[in-house]
């Protein structure tokens, strides 16, 4: 009930919600408080988020759904669609124990469990994976409650 209340303020008055927020969620805020000011700085309108923008998930197995997703897919400026957007998709954000990680450009992407561990799996551009754009491209991302892993290709850094 605590998500669903904040996330009805971060959409009525952002920077009333901002400072009564608890650990958790000071990085999802200050998130949507840089693409509120992109889409101002552009002149592009307010941001708009649709649903599903925010997904409250356990990345790192303790049972708990206080991990969440920022997905960039589902948010847009009023008057440009494309400030995140590009054909590789959009940056989708990983909120590990109040932390904000750096985002991966990714589509679609899902929760599973492998061996019973979570494992985060995101639709990548072709590129990413020795293909071309619409290649079938998958990238699997685990933690360990400290950082993220995922598989590095020889060729490309750890993106």
């Amino acid at each position: 009930m605590t998500r669903i209340a904040l996330f009805l303020a971060l959409l009525a008055n952002p920077a009333a919600a901002a400072q009564d927020v608890d650990e958790t969620a000071a990085p999802i805020v200050a998130a949507l408080d840089e693409a509120r000011q992109t889409c101002a700085d552009l002149g592009a309108g307010d941001l708009v988020m649709r649903p599903g923008a925010i997904t409250w998930v356990d990345l790192e197995g303790d049972g708990e759904k206080n991990d969440a997703v920022l997905d960039f897919n589902r948010m847009h400026c009023t008057q440009m669609f494309a400030p995140w957007h590009g054909s590789g998709g959009s940056t989708v954000r990983l909120v590990l124990n109040g932390a904000l990680t750096r985002g991966w450009s990714g589509g679609l992407w899902r929760m599973t469990e492998f061996n019973g561990q979570p494992v985060f799996l995101l639709g990548r551009h072709g590129t990413n994976c020795d293909g071309a754009g619409a290649s079938p491209c998958v990238q699997a991302i685990t933690t360990d409650g400290r950082r993220f892993y995922a598989v590095m290709h020889p060729a490309m850094g750890n993106e």
